[in-house]
């Protein structure tokens, strides 16, 4: 299951995209463009989708791991059924999303710290199971 469909899956709960645009502040016109013809998803739209529904699982919206809910779902949604396991390619793709994820954060970070703090990449991806510069520095011995 894409990311797309995660997002459609909570419209669908909701009973239309335009109360999630509602709830989110995204435009009902972006939601429909990421649902239907596979626009990418920018950080910021995950942002407001999270923000608006806390108890949901950044880690299922972003790779369709784990719960849906990190907690109990909002009241008046319909149930959602997280799927049974990902197929085999969808896993790769999931784990090779996260990677590319925590490369651009990377980079935003080294280039400029102040946007990758206020977009909130580190927590993003902590939630979603990576660790962003998490190392040692090179140089550096743990002890």
């Amino acid at each position: 299951m894409s990311i797309a469909e995660r997002i459609d899956k909570l419209c669908k709960s909701e009973g239309s995209q335009k109360i999630v645009a509602e709830k989110t502040g995204i435009k009902q016109g972006v939601l429909s463009a990421i649902i239907n013809r596979g626009s990418q998803v920018r950080s910021d739209t995950l942002k407001a989708i999270l923000k608006a529904y806390p108890t949901l699982n950044a880690r299922w919206l972003i790779t369709g791991q784990g719960e849906i809910w990190d907690g109990p779902p909002p009241a008046g949604l319909k149930d959602i059924q997280p799927p049974s396991s990902p197929a085999p390619n969808q896993e790769l793709f999931n784990q090779l999303l996260v990677q590319k994820l925590q490369e651009v954060a990377r980079e935003l970070k080294a280039r400029d710290p102040e946007a990758y703090r206020k977009l909130g990449l580190g927590e993003l991806i902590d939630k979603a199971g990576g660790r962003v510069d998490r190392r040692p520095k090179r140089g550096r011995r743990r002890s």
